[in-house]
């Protein structure tokens, strides 16, 4: 399935197995933590607060880390950010020892963990084409993308059966452990993370050097409207998932077990996303495959509108992330295929600033309608806007069809 998979170089694999054991913890962790804020709160609302305030340190550092990742060495940012990440992360197992948590110690670890993690990925996503090769850039993806979507398989089940039986503080502790394994991989590795270190340009710079990369980001067709199409997706998807835990917790009544069992669909769509993505991108023209990936999007909030099994929330699930998985390897490769690497750091965090910016809006007014009117209207209204973002994305076909030949991963081979 993988062109010339065996070919693929040691310290890359190397580099992708660290990270899709950081991935499991983290996965382990994004349901521990939030049951564990559910406990303290009781609160959809709260809940809603909670992912928006994990969203906003992130997208107010995407810029800086952008520049930071062009300008020094990558591979030291994201050495420091994983151990910084360890700390933080083990800091309330270790509160838990000797008082109650509060629910302004579960915010606090949610923002510095954004904004650590804002800067560690803007130095992952611009080093992966140095490590991995220009010439495996289908290839390296879909074998990161089935890594990280592997861990989010496992993590939501592990995660609820540990919350079980250790209790939500106690694992995070398996968090911790992963930042650890990171860190090893990340010291072995001798490969550069960076094309040169610029290291002596002055900081009068900086707000040349981030225009520079919102400029090629809004430059170019395809990625510009693929931007806008992820904040309009991001905006129902984070609204219906800020609630989702909510609404089979509090009004599904459905235990930490098998709401754990629902949430690893997510894990399993994305990994079959990422598993179908190589032959999609090598037979499937661009425009036919987005078209294709918003209408199959439709279908998680529209059914969950009116369903109460927890089965068929599932498949809900299982489509909604398997075209996010095809989507997420997709837009990765265009990036790297058209953007230079010494740009790729500034626009790959103008990417995710611009299409990550909605996801707090999406957050707080999801928990707000599901608290006062219930997490079905949530689902509702999310079904409209999405219905209405591929009409909007229909009516400018035209538009991108003009620069596929020349931007699409297929023609670039």
């Amino acid at each position: 399935m993988f062109r010339k998979l065996s070919t693929l170089n040691r310290e890359f694999l190397v580099l992708i197995g660290g990270q899709s054991l950081s991935s499991l913890g983290t996965a382990i962790t994004n349901f521990a933590l939030p049951w564990l804020l559910l406990q303290v709160t009781g609160s959809a609302l709260q809940m809603g607060i909670g992912f928006a305030i994990e969203t906003i340190p992130y997208l107010v550092l995407s810029i800086p880390a952008g520049v930071w990742a062009d300008r020094y060495n990558r591979k030291r940012l994201m050495m420091r950010m994983d151990a910084l990440r360890l700390i933080i992360i083990v800091s309330l197992p270790v509160i838990h020892l000797f008082s109650s948590i509060q629910v302004f110690e579960i915010y606090g670890v949610l923002v510095l963990m954004s904004a650590s993690s804002a800067v560690f990925d803007a130095s992952y996503g611009a080093a992966l084409p140095l490590v991995m090769g220009k010439d495996f850039l289908k290839e390296g993806n879909v074998l990161r993308s089935v890594g990280t979507s592997t861990a989010r398989v496992l993590g939501p089940a592990i995660g609820g059966a540990l919350v079980v039986w250790l209790g939500a503080t106690n694992t995070l502790n398996v968090d911790a452990g992963s930042y650890l394994a990171s860190l090893i991989s990340l010291a072995v590795i001798r490969k550069p993370f960076s094309e040169g270190v610029a290291g002596q340009r002055l900081s009068s710079r900086f707000l040349v050097e981030a225009r520079e990369g919102m400029r090629y980001l809004f430059g170019h067709p395809l990625i510009r409207k693929l931007v806008l199409l992820a904040s309009i997706i991001n905006l129902w998807g984070e609204a219906v998932f800020s609630v989702l835990l909510y609404h089979m917790r509090s009004e599904l009544h459905i235990g930490a077990t098998w709401s754990g069992v629902v949430m690893t669909f997510v894990g399993v769509g994305i990994l079959i996303g990422s598993l179908s993505s190589l032959w999609i991108m090598n037979h499937t023209p661009v425009v036919t495959s987005i078209t294709g990936l918003l209408i199959l999007q439709v279908a998680m909030p529209a059914t969950l509108s009116f369903t109460a099994y927890p089965a068929l929330i599932a498949l809900c699930v299982l489509v909604y992330a398997s075209t996010s998985g095809i989507w997420s390897v997709l837009s990765s490769v265009i990036r790297q295929s058209v953007v230079p690497n010494q740009l790729l750091g500034r626009v790959g965090s103008a990417n995710r600033l611009f299409s990550w910016i909605a996801m707090p809006v999406g957050s707080a007014s999801g928990g707000a309608i599901a608290q006062e009117f219930g997490a079905w209207n949530v689902f509702r209204g999310s079904s409209i806007l999405q219905v209405l973002m591929i009409g909007w994305w229909a009516l400018g076909l035209k538009q991108v069809s003009s620069n596929e030949k020349s931007d699409s991963p297929k023609a670039r081979g």
